[in-house]
């Protein structure tokens, strides 16, 4: 009886601290994980492509890839405050590593056009991976292992129907299935209309396949679904809310099962989302906050798509997910305005101004100060050609 007495005593003393602790550090979602609140405080995003096209330190002009350069792009900031490192996995129509989903690309494309292919290409028919060798370089590193995956990137999509050299970032599946664009290619321009339909279930099982592959093959900490690339998902005039919502709820439950299915060593993969830092425009793109945390997110990352802003909806969001780790991202440029002078002259229709030193500081001071997580860096290299990134 004695002995009885103690382990009951003990019981309730774990029960009492645990009162305490759990409505602190623990949160459980709809499909049975318990988690703790993702830890990071600074995330950064690598485009990929900006290790062979920005010329660096470590590459010089039309230098072939290889994998010291990818190494070279993380080591660089391995000695920052960078504790979640977010690398792209091309613009999510070409893996940039050894695919079974999609082995053929490069070989396909030369047949179609007769052209050789670029230098991307050639690292990959090389026998290259990109994301085998991030995420080793994210270990060695010691800063946690994401592959960002862009869910309708529309980059050099307007190639698609031509045999330019540019119609390599074109995959076979969308050249071949006009019928699931958003809209019909016009004209040779970019445009956000250029991207797949996501209300087809082809669509999203395709892109669907590319992550299971990623999950099962390569020993990352997480997943950032990025749907800022390019902002367009679906057609509102041909959808409901409803339905837009319903489809985006089931595509994020079937990844959040994926990435539980696939964990190593008994540790949480973390789901980040890259989505509008305003919530009025969620709805056009199936986003419902308060759902998508109940269906397992981790993370989410308030984007103004290619700016540093301050301002946004972060306390309306705040409020539909109190418990989940919120970012503000931050880009080599802070504004949308463009200015005739005194600014440097961005490549793609600038001129727009750098990001300075003290506006990156007051930013992720403000966003702390009212509750953000942490902050998020996007384009972070595109200070190149005209200055190497203040990596400081």
């Amino acid at each position: 009886m004695k002995y009885k007495r103690i382990y009951i005593n003990i019981i309730f003393f774990l029960l009492f601290i645990l009162r305490f602790i759990a409505p602190q550090d623990i949160k459980n979602n709809q499909n049975g994980s318990i988690n703790s609140k993702a830890p990071f405080k600074v995330l950064y995003n690598n485009d990929s492509t900006n290790i062979y096209h920005c010329i660096s330190p470590w590459h010089g002009s039309k230098e072939p890839i290889n994998d010291e350069m990818i190494e070279k792009s993380i080591e660089e900031v391995s000695n920052s405050s960078v504790d979640a490192y977010m690398f792209t996995d091309g613009r999510g129509w070409i893996p940039f590593r050894q695919s079974k989903v999609y082995p053929d690309h490069y070989e396909w494309w030369m047949k179609r056009t007769g052209k050789n292919p670029d230098a991307f290409g050639k690292y990959i028919l090389d026998g290259g991976d990109m994301i085998k060798t991030a995420v080793n370089a994210c270990k060695k590193y010691n800063m946690a292992a994401f592959v960002s995956y862009r869910l309708n990137d529309v980059h050099l999509l307007e190639f698609a129907e031509t045999k330019h050299s540019n119609s390599i970032w074109c995959s076979r599946f969308y050249i071949e299935h006009p019928e699931y664009r958003l809209y019909p290619l016009e004209s040779q321009t970019y445009s956000v209309k250029n991207g797949q339909n996501w209300a087809v279930k082809e669509v999203r099982d395709h892109k669907f396949a590319f992550i299971k592959e990623i999950c099962e093959n390569y020993d990352i900490d997480g997943i950032e679904l990025d749907f800022m690339r390019s902002g367009m998902l679906f057609r509102t005039d041909q959808t409901s809310e409803k339905e837009r919502i319903s489809i985006i709820n089931n595509f994020i439950k079937e990844t959040r099962t994926l990435l539980n299915q696939t964990v190593k060593h008994g540790k949480r993969r973390y789901l980040c989302l890259r989505i509008p830092h305003y919530a009025y425009i969620h709805k056009y793109l199936g986003i419902n906050i308060p759902d998508l945390v109940n269906l397992g997110v981790d993370m989410l990352i308030l984007s103004s798509h290619f700016f540093t802003a301050q301002k946004s909806g972060y306390a309306e969001i705040r409020k539909t997910a109190p418990e989940t780790a919120i970012y503000i991202e931050m880009t080599h440029v802070s504004s949308d305005v463009r200015f005739s002078g005194g600014s440097v002259v961005y490549t793609s229709g600038g001129p727009y101004p750098r990001t300075s030193d003290h506006q990156f500081y007051t930013t992720a001071y403000k966003s702390l100060m009212i509750g953000y997580d942490g902050v998020s860096l996007f384009n972070f290299v595109y200070y190149r050609p005209q200055s190497e990134p203040p990596f400081h």
